[in-house]
């Protein structure tokens, strides 16, 4: 299973990569703030870990808007499902 930042930085660009296929302009894309939350002792559940990113992409008229969002990962099989995406 993986273990330390090093995964999470993985997920984190893994993170990214999902964020990027989403965009109307990727090379607009910056970077704002990646946060973590692990859950490891779940009762009946697998590990793992909540993971938000905040951001900053044109939009389809050009405009630079700020937007987020967070993917629940598996931290055994790294499988990640977005459960919020939102403009702020």
């Amino acid at each position: 299973a993986p273990s330390g930042s090093s995964s999470i930085n993985s997920i984190s660009l893994a993170n990214t990569d999902s964020v990027l296929k989403t965009l109307n302009d990727p090379d607009s894309y910056k970077h704002d703030e990646s946060s973590y939350t692990l859950h490891l002792n779940r009762k009946n559940e697998a590990p793992f870990a909540i993971v938000k990113t905040t951001f900053r992409a044109k939009n389809g008229f050009g405009a630079m808007m700020k937007a987020s969002v967070t993917v629940r990962v598996d931290l055994k099989t790294m499988e990640m499902k977005i459960i919020e995406q939102q403009s702020i």
